[in-house]
């Protein structure tokens, strides 16, 4: 993965409104028109997966650069950050944030839920 020196570390913020993507991780996902959002609940991961035609959009995917703002992308789910809470026992009450990493395979970016970030300055 390359990174360009102004967008920091690929950073996904999990908090009780939903989820919010950093300017890395939106150069990472290619910047896509929409997302799909997936939970593997043994793993305890978050699967990205970036769509790009309007053939692979659905009922279950997400806008996503139509919702850049500021070099951040949020995507408003409550109903989802409620399973995942209720699932992993996570507090969302205050802001998670969390590594993505790209599965090159997979063609997904992966948010391990077991690997929050403590004590790392974000906001930089």
């Amino acid at each position: 993965m390359w990174s360009t020196p102004s967008a920091g570390a690929p950073i996904v913020s999990i908090a009780s409104y939903g989820i919010t993507f950093n300017n890395a991780v939106i150069e990472i996902l290619k910047r896509p028109k929409k997302i799909m959002i997936g939970y593997d609940d043994e793993k305890k991961i978050i699967g990205i997966k970036p769509l790009y035609k309007d053939d692979e959009f659905n009922a279950r995917s997400f806008d996503f650069i139509d919702r850049e703002r500021n070099g951040y992308v949020r995507i408003g789910n409550k109903d989802f950050i409620k399973y995942l809470s209720n699932r992993t026992g996570i507090d969302f009450t205050r802001s998670v944030r969390y590594f993505g990493e790209w599965d090159e395979k997979e063609g997904l970016l992966i948010i391990d839920l077991k690997a929050p970030l403590e004590g790392f300055d974000t906001d930089k």
